[in-house]
């Protein structure tokens, strides 16, 4: 979701800190990412043209019964690659 409250629009693409495509958006917001995303930071660019970044919180422990994790995320205002450079994004936080 974005900080507002409304889902990420469908067509937004994800990157990862090399500005690399990860995934895109599909309806409703969703993100389905197939690579283990620990210790990795995520941004969205937006289809008008913004960019936020992606925040959210892993489970400590995966759940052995099931095939992948259903988290929120949030979207929040910024550029990855700004906040990378200046080191106020380093990477996912795991729920303790």
């Amino acid at each position: 979701k974005m900080t507002a409250g409304s889902a990420v629009p469908s067509g937004a693409t994800v990157i990862d800190g090399h500005n690399k495509l990860v995934t895109m958006v599909s309806d409703g917001g969703e993100i389905f990412m197939t690579n283990d995303p620990v210790g990795q930071a995520f941004g969205i660019h937006l289809p008008d043209g913004g960019e936020c970044v992606l925040e959210f919180k892993l489970p400590a422990v995966p759940d052995p019964n099931a095939y992948y994790e259903t988290i929120n995320a949030t979207c929040r205002p910024g550029s990855l690659k700004k906040e990378l450079a200046i080191g106020q994004v380093s990477q996912v936080t795991v729920a303790p």
